[in-house]
């Protein structure tokens, strides 16, 4: 992040966010990886959407255990 003075008397600063055509170029540089990596390995692809998934699902599970719990007591 780009750090730019305030122009007040006080020892303050402001975070400029990434510029916007940086964050563009990643972007596309991301989807483009992925894209590459879907089309050179679809098996592989779809084993690492289904271990997400079930992390997802399981974090999920966990809240509504914890919740239930709490109702529990």
């Amino acid at each position: 992040m780009n750090v730019v003075p305030t122009g007040s008397t006080h020892d303050e600063t402001v975070r400029t966010p990434m510029p916007p055509k940086v964050k563009t170029a990643l972007i596309w540089v991301v989807v483009i990886f992925l894209i590459y990596a879907i089309i050179s390995n679809p098996t592989g692809s779809a084993d690492v959407v289904r271990a997400i998934w079930e992390v997802i699902v399981g974090a999920f599970a966990g809240f509504g255990q914890f919740f239930a719990s709490l109702i529990r007591i």
